[in-house]
């Protein structure tokens, strides 16, 4: 779990940013707003894979960060075509709803009522066909958010998606070699075996 003071600070931010792009959203600005959208995308996606939070949080963040990349519809008449589009697609108003998800990441569990999944208040139909890589769209961006962030990000989701069962995620921040002064190509295997599966048996799939 991320520092307390830190985790407030993040959450503050993001929730800004939202309430911000929303009003501009509201106005009628859909430009600045979807810019607004993506660069908080950006921003939650990059802490995403450099700070320390819970299984929880990490999938509640996966889920903002898809709703951010979502096209969203621009209903000016209620047809019964627009009726069934706000069913499918992400609407102003489902954007809004993720203020107090974010105001509430990085809490306990028991303290966080959107921890369980049937709480997340945006359907994962709106969501679910949504990009899960960041582009790049500037310099700026392009410092901010790293490719191994939108790398780390697009492999997690994809696990997530299409692996059936437990996911196991391993991130290497750094790995040190010893008693050579250069190394030519050297490879390193990591393995995951289960408690019940000695080493020695072990067949990687």
């Amino acid at each position: 779990m991320t520092a307390p003071r830190k985790a407030d600070d993040l959450r503050q931010r993001w929730a800004s940013q939202l309430t911000k792009a929303c009003e501009v959203d509201g106005w009628g600005q859909i430009v600045e707003a979807q810019e607004g959208y993506r660069k908080l995308a950006v921003d939650m996606a990059e802490a995403r894979g450099r700070v320390a939070v819970s299984s929880s949080d990490q999938e509640i963040t996966r889920k903002i960060i898809l709703c951010l990349r979502c096209p969203f519809a621009r209903l000016e008449t209620l047809t019964a075509s627009a009726v069934r589009s706000r069913h499918t697609s992400m609407t102003a108003a489902d954007l809004k709803s993720l203020e107090p998800v974010i105001l509430s990441l990085f809490l306990p569990a028991a303290a966080n009522p959107y921890a369980a999944p049937e709480k997340f208040p945006v359907s994962a139909t709106k969501y679910q066909h949504a990009s899960p890589i960041i582009e790049e769209g500037s310099a700026e961006h392009a410092v901010d958010f790293t490719q191994r962030d939108v790398s780390d990000f697009h492999q997690s989701h994809a696990a997530l998606t299409e692996v059936a069962g437990t996911v196991v995620a391993i991130r290497i921040e750094g790995w040190g070699l010893k008693d050579a002064q250069t190394y030519v190509d050297p490879i390193t295997t990591v393995s995951v075996i289960p408690n019940n599966v000695s080493f020695a048996r072990w067949i990687p799939t």
